[in-house]
């Protein structure tokens, strides 16, 4: 006959045993990918920003999106695309300016090494002005080794002059 204190030492025995073997199985991801993730947003911004097309397809995963939110004489507008539309609508402008968008701060939240939050707060310049605040927000999967856009948003306000 067991004992009640050798049955709950028992017990407690397996749910120890249970919660280590969790924390073992789920991956805490490193500061590799997190400093990862922020060069993929970085490459992606600073290829976009140059109008560097053919950089942009590999870096999207399969039926990606893309999304903003502008706020425009007095009121907010809205759009969302697939990345196919975007890239398509990026390919047909003629003479597009380029300009260049640093990250003045991360967000980043990488759950289990597969999937990553970004929040990046960035102005956008153009001709060495100021014209917009951005704040960025991407979904990122990894893929193989890559990690990947499935989502990119933003929402911009002009700079204050």
């Amino acid at each position: 006959m067991i004992r009640a204190s050798t049955w709950a030492l028992a017990v407690a025995f397996c749910f120890a045993c249970t919660a280590a073997a969790q924390t073992v199985s789920e991956e805490t991801p490193g500061p590799s990918d997190e400093e990862a993730v922020k060069a993929a947003v970085t490459h992606f911004l600073t290829a976009i920003g140059n109008h560097d097309l053919d950089a942009l397809p590999p870096m999207f995963t399969d039926n990606a999106n893309i999304g903003s939110v502008r706020f425009r004489e007095g009121q907010w507008v809205t759009k969302t695309y697939t990345f196919e539309e975007f890239y398509s609508r990026l390919k047909a402008q003629e003479n597009p300016a380029r300009y260049q968008e640093p990250v003045s701060h991360f967000t980043v939240h990488v759950e289990n090494g597969g999937l990553a939050f970004v929040r990046a707060k960035a102005t956008l310049i153009r001709d060495n002005q100021a014209r917009l605040n951005n704040i960025d927000y991407f979904t990122l999967m990894k893929v193989g080794e890559e990690w990947r856009f499935l989502s990119a948003s933003y929402v911009a306000t002009r700079v204050a002059k």
